[in-house]
């Protein structure tokens, strides 16, 4: 089934803890004071889209401007944390 919830939250909070505030698509900084619509706001991209199968857990998550992430769709993004 795509899209199964493994029941974990993943949180904006730990994702920048782990990869800082850097866009994972332009790689310039996010301004984490924008709030969405706006297109510089930060949001939560799926390396592995749901759509494909991919699961919503912080090991496929990173950060994202949204117009960085609508500009993606659903492909699949190479793994930019260590």
């Amino acid at each position: 089934m795509n899209g199964v919830h493994n029941g974990d939250v993943v949180m904006t909070t730990d994702i920048i803890q782990r990869d800082g505030t850097q866009c994972a698509g332009c790689h310039t900084p996010i301004d984490l004071t924008l709030e969405y619509p706006s297109p510089m706001s930060k949001s939560i991209d799926h390396i592995t889209p749901i759509s494909k199968g991919g699961m919503h857990t912080l090991d496929n998550t990173q950060l994202m401007h949204l117009v960085c992430n609508v500009s993606k769709g659903n492909r699949v993004s190479e793994h930019t944390f260590e």
